[in-house]
């Protein structure tokens, strides 16, 4: 299920990606032409976030994590990571709670059809919306080798449509250093 939402992931972003077409206009000045294209590509890049996004929440009602409920322990918090949040060749190096903090170090194998950065925002999209569902956390980090660091605070969630917990992936993207 993992594999198929990543291909469905990436078949959206490159769909969205492909399509750059820039509209000609006759009286708009250089100047201003400048700036549509850049108010443009970032309503596309909105747009594939939320896409990201609608895709991650639904692949997530599909695919639950079964831990135990109550306060989330070291290795539950490693098994929804691993299950939810990891393709098939990435590897964990690391999972820790520390007071009221989830740290993790994942080593992402690099995606051919789609850049570490939108890999490393789906990871931790995934990872937080079955994490959500458990107490015992407040913070969770997650290092992406090569990629960046994402640290978010649970107070930052929202809920969708389905009364599901989650963190929104533009936000996510957001909070990539």
């Amino acid at each position: 299920m993992k594999h198929l939402l990543f291909v469905l992931m990436t078949a959206l972003l490159l769909a969205a990606c492909g399509n750059d077409s820039v509209k000609e206009t006759e009286e708009i000045p250089v100047e201003l032409d400048a700036t549509v294209e850049t108010e443009e590509s970032e309503e596309e890049e909105m747009e594939q976030l939320e896409e990201a996004e609608e895709e991650v929440a639904s692949a997530d009602e599909a695919e639950k994590v079964e831990v135990p409920q109550g306060d989330l322990t070291v290795d539950g918090a490693k098994e929804i990571i691993e299950t939810a949040g990891m393709g098939a060749q990435d590897k964990l190096v690391s999972a820790t709670i520390e007071g009221e903090e989830i740290q993790a170090i994942i080593e992402m194998e690099s995606r051919a059809l789609m850049e570490d950065d939108f890999a490393a925002v789906a990871s931790y999209s995934k990872a937080s919306a079955e994490l959500l569902a458990y107490e015992g956390w407040e913070v969770l980090t997650i290092e992406y080798v090569n990629v960046g660091t994402i640290s978010m605070n649970r107070s930052e969630k929202e809920v969708n449509e389905d009364g599901m917990d989650h963190f929104p992936v533009y936000a996510i993207a957001g909070k990539l250093k």
